[in-house]
């Protein structure tokens, strides 16, 4: 049987929401932690840990030792880019030592997960927009800088949201200019597609609206699960399937004055990836048939369909999606339904 292997201290959600759902069906897995000050020690997985990392220095002997550490055949879960880029790149010497990628090849994910290279998926599809690109010296706030990849050099680079003049100038100075393109920021309401895309072409997903998110484009902390906004998710599919790609996605959407924008696709598990084990869990079967050779059907787990994560939403200037106006309690939700404050992480919970 093959076994999972997860790498913790990184998009840390989607590490709890996996190592449930594996617990869940008793599928092995093993944790490699991020260092002694992981928070995966607070968690009831703390047992799966098979090796703690000193730094954040990615090597392929760092992967040889996790072989000779586990004798079974592993798989990698993917839940980072950074993560992903360099299995990616040392593909053929970590599956001669018994560890598959769980990833398609590198050329079909680049293009899926560059938010540059994907807009033209979507083209020609005339129910999308795509957002027009603005030169740099020409930006009017508010817009959005974006990375033409994530990965550069050993460099992560994160987009910009500018609303004012004075940080766009600032970002202007700071980023080098050929890295990075302009766009409109899009101001409506963003809907999410999770979905897992198999070698074969069928696909599992559900939809979530977003209703509250951390400054700066990052973590949404309440979502919902929602219907179909209105978009065509076969049509949607099948572009992705033949640029090649197969794995678990996450496309976003926002729609704004009638029309739905393209935002991105990323292509890895998503941080709210919670609600997948509570209201559609066959994406997470469909990725272990696929990976481990398993055929399990899984029960749904909440019937609210929040997600939350309580804790992330105690920052300030959080982004408030037009959702949000059909809430009353929105404490009470955040508290309800945090993604930590389940028994297997409690701990965890109670250190916030």
């Amino acid at each position: 049987m093959r076994t999972a292997l997860i790498f913790s201290g990184y998009n840390q959600r989607a590490v709890i929401a996996l190592c449930r759902y594996f617990k869940s069906i008793d599928q092995q897995f093993v944790i490699v932690s991020s260092g002694v000050e992981d928070l995966i020690y607070l968690t009831d997985y703390k047992n799966n840990v098979i090796l703690e990392r000193t730094d954040k220095t990615l090597t392929r002997e760092l992967f040889f030792k996790i072989s000779s550490l586990y004798g079974d055949e592993l798989v990698y879960c993917p839940t980072s880019e950074f993560l992903n880029m360099f299995v990616l790149e040392n593909v053929d010497s970590f599956q001669k030592r018994g560890i598959a990628s769980g990833m398609p090849p590198k050329e079909p994910y680049e293009k899926i997960t560059s938010k540059w290279s994907s807009q033209e998926l979507f083209k020609d599809l005339d129910y999308i927009k795509i957002i027009e690109t603005v030169e740099l010296d020409k930006a009017q706030v508010p817009c959005v800088i974006k990375p033409y990849k994530n990965v550069i050099l050993n460099r992560v680079l994160y987009p910009f949201i500018c609303y004012s003049q004075d940080f766009l100038k600032e970002v202007k100075e700071k980023i080098n200019r050929n890295e990075y393109f302009g766009q409109r920021f899009i101001c409506g309401q963003s809907y999410y597609f999770c979905a897992y895309l198999s070698r074969n072409g069928s696909f599992e997903g559900y939809w979530q609206e977003n209703i509250l998110q951390q400054p700066d484009g990052k973590s949404i902390v309440l979502a919902k699960a929602c219907n179909n906004p209105g978009l065509n998710e076969d049509a949607l599919m099948n572009i992705i399937y033949k640029a090649g790609y197969f794995g678990p996605l996450m496309i976003e959407f926002i729609l704004e004055h009638d029309n739905f924008y393209y935002i991105e696709i990323n292509p890895r598990f998503w941080g709210p990836l919670q609600l997948a084990n509570d209201v559609n869990p066959q994406i997470l079967d469909a990725y272990l048939e696929e990976w481990f050779g398993r055929s399990v059907t899984s029960i749904k787990t909440n019937a609210s369909g929040y997600y939350a994560w309580n804790h992330g939403a105690q920052c300030q200037n959080l982004k408030k999606y037009p959702a949000i106006n059909k809430l009353r309690n929105v404490k009470r939700l955040l508290f309800e339904n945090d993604v930590y404050s389940k028994r297997d992480t409690i701990n965890l919970s109670q250190k916030y």
